[in-house]
């Protein structure tokens, strides 16, 4: 599981609790050791830094499925952090389709961006959230 790190191993009093996104500058001005994480094709995505796996920012941990909460739909708050991220990107915008897709409502005005009728506009006929 990927999520907003609460805490960070350069972190001041202040800073705990707070949700923000690691950043390896901070992890080398308090003099701590970074270790890289590459992806399969090489590239550097992240690092291990006083343990913890921190990738595209954010920190990875490792639970039990058993301990996780199913969550259809959740709200955008609760991934704006992986947006910000180079994670899975396709996956995030899915995501955010799938949340606004609740409030679409018939005769609503869309803009097609993708397809044959790309940059045409109409209105909503049918809505099946299903898909």
């Amino acid at each position: 599981m990927i999520v907003a790190p609460r805490q960070r191993p350069y972190d001041i009093t202040e800073q705990l609790g707070q949700k923000m996104e690691f950043c390896a500058d901070l992890a080398q001005l308090a003099n701590l050791n970074l270790e890289p994480i590459l992806s399969s094709s090489g590239a550097e995505i992240g690092y291990i830094c006083s343990g913890q796996h921190f990738v595209h920012g954010l920190l990875r941990l490792s639970l039990l499925v058993h301990a996780l909460e199913l969550v259809e739909i959740p709200h955008l708050d609760d991934i704006k952090y992986h947006t910000n991220s180079s994670l899975d990107r396709p996956f995030i915008e899915q995501t955010f389709h799938i949340f606004s897709a609740q409030f679409w409502r018939e005769k609503d005005e869309v803009e097609i961006r993708e397809g044959d009728l790309a940059g045409m506009t109409g209105a909503l006929g049918d809505i099946d959230l299903a898909k």
